[in-house]
């Protein structure tokens, strides 16, 4: 029972089996996974020889990290449960400039990807913090900086294999620019100094395929990891951090880069500080972060199950250097490197806190109630003559595709019907195709389904309201899909109209409007 159902007494949001089947599956499956991490870490103590008294106190520091880590990310599953989050996201949009190149637009489609409980997650210090904790407690119980520490032979390969993952994804960065100015011209990278539409432009498209390679390379880490260590529940947190936090820093290697070539032919200054993180490190840290993460839960069981397989009928492996044996000279190296990793994170989550409170600040209650209004007669007016059935034979619109040239869209088919009770019907039929050349492309906008409102004729005007219905939209680019979607919300422009007999004509009521239509309609049916 939800706490609105409780307070109030409302049913809840109504979901279907397989939002409740999502939904309820993720929830067993990040259950399951703190109870793995607790388990392996009390076996990891269990096998220590410790007084029992600090016994008891390892375990309740168990129990609090799981708690710290697990309550917070319960918190936000219960948000998004009950607030229907789980089922909110969509794939980028077209490209500003070059969405006639399909590849270009594929890949500003698929590194675009908005997903609505990720944005809530990298909006709070959960994820990052929860991150380090996962690790760090574990460092600090075992004692891995002690000299007689108990420390797994996985710590070493896991920084080293986070490190390299990390480091790789620095060197991509760096290539980046030249395979972007090979592979794209400058009107397709050139971006203005104030961008206005951010998801639309070359740089975002940029950035974001840059965050995407970060993100691949915490699943490798996290699979390669996962496949040879033990102590998989703590080490494997602890490569994906590592590669998150140099990838987090080779952001700014990349833009310094891209900078220093005009890359996108804004003429900026290429100096020291192009390549300096700024205010919006702890953004990129969370954004990666959260996406790392995600990806580097199934590359972790992947990998789990990898290497399981590989070692079945083998001889077993040599057993570990007993407790209290003298480390390695190099054990300074990974307690400066643990306390470093930590230290950034930590630093970096704490930074997004203030900003992350006002994500998530209520807004205040009006000071004064709201006016209320007059009442209204809600009797429907109609124009005699709209009543009727009506088929399109021209529709013309102009329309700017994703920033490019204006273009004006012709086609003809649809279908509306007005009442005379004051319901208008608009129906699309099996598709309605509306075409035009955009900078030398055919493009078509192919729309289906159809919808319903309310209207009222009033002096040559048409007006609507209430319109529900469901109308999705395909746009193709010389006979290819680019981007398909439902059109939600609804909403329809008041038309000027003039009617006589079997014949009217619809057009924009404001003269001036930024798109432009006219609508010509011969009348199929009369009211029965």
């Amino acid at each position: 029972m939800s706490l609105l159902a409780a307070d109030t007494g409302l049913a809840g949001p109504d979901y279907g089996v397989g939002v409740f089947a999502l939904t309820s599956t993720l929830l067993a499956v990040g259950a399951l996974l703190v109870a793995a991490w607790v388990r392996s870490m009390d076996q990891a103590l269990a096998d220590r020889p410790v007084t029992t008294m600090g016994r008891r106190r390892q375990s309740r520091a168990i129990v609090a990290t799981a708690v710290a880590v697990g309550a917070p990310l319960f918190a936000l599953w219960y948000i998004c449960m009950f607030g229907n989050f789980f089922t909110q996201g969509y794939l980028g949009d077209l490209p500003k400039t070059g969405w006639a190149i399909e590849w270009y637009s594929t890949l500003t489609a698929w590194t675009g990807v908005y997903y609505e409980p990720q944005s809530r997650l990298s909006h709070t210090p959960v994820a990052s913090a929860g991150l380090v904790l996962l690790w760090a407690v574990p460092a600090v119980l075992m004692g891995w900086w002690r000299p007689d520490g108990d420390r797994p032979a996985g710590v070493n390969r896991a920084l080293l294999v986070g490190a390299i993952a990390g480091l790789v994804v620095v060197a991509i960065g760096l290539v980046l620019p030249y395979a972007a100015r090979a592979a794209l011209p400058l009107d397709v990278r050139r971006t203005p100094v104030n961008i206005v539409d951010p998801p639309l432009y070359f740089l975002v498209v940029y950035h974001n395929t840059y965050i995407a390679v970060a993100v691949l390379a915490q699943a490798t880490a996290a699979g390669i990891v996962a496949a040879a260590a033990r102590l998989r529940p703590v080490l494997v947190p602890l490569a994906v951090t590592t590669t998150a936090v140099l990838a987090t820093f080779g952001v700014y290697a990349n833009w310094g880069m891209a900078t220093c070539m005009n890359l996108t032919g804004s003429s900026q200054h290429c100096g020291p500080r192009a390549f300096l993180p700024d205010a919006y490190v702890a953004f990129h840290l969370h954004t990666i972060v959260t996406w790392g993460a995600a990806a580097a839960l199934p590359a972790a069981l992947l990998g789990t199950a990898i290497g399981a397989l590989w070692r079945r009928g083998r001889l077993p492996a040599a057993p570990s250097r007993a407790p209290g044996h003298h480390a390695p000279p190099a054990r300074w190296l990974t307690t400066t490197s643990l306390g470093v990793l930590a230290a950034l994170v930590l630093a970096g989550a704490a930074a997004a806190v203030p900003g992350n409170y006002s994500y998530w600040k209520p807004s205040p209650p009006p000071t004064t109630p709201a006016p209320v209004p007059a009442p209204t007669s809600t009797a429907p007016t109609a124009d005699p003559c709209v009543i009727g059935t009506w088929r399109e034979v021209s529709r013309r619109f102009n329309l700017a595709l994703v920033g490019s040239e204006r273009a004006w869209f012709t086609s003809s088919g649809i279908t509306q019907t007005f009442r005379s009770d004051g319901v208008v019907a608009v129906e699309y039929g099996t598709g309605v195709t509306h075409t035009a050349s955009v900078e030398g492309q055919r493009v078509e906008l192919v729309e289906t389904g159809g919808l319903t409102a309310r209207y009222r004729t009033d002096n040559g005007t048409i007006s609507y309201d209430e319109a529900t219905g469901n109308v999705t939209q395909a746009v193709k680019i010389n006979g290819v899909v680019r981007a398909s979607g439902t059109l939600d919300p609804i909403v329809l422009s008041s038309d000027r109209y003039t009617c006589a007999s079997d014949t009217m004509s619809q057009s924009a009521v404001d003269t001036q409007a930024s798109d432009p239509y006219q609508i010509e309609l011969r009348r199929i049916k009369p009211e029965n």
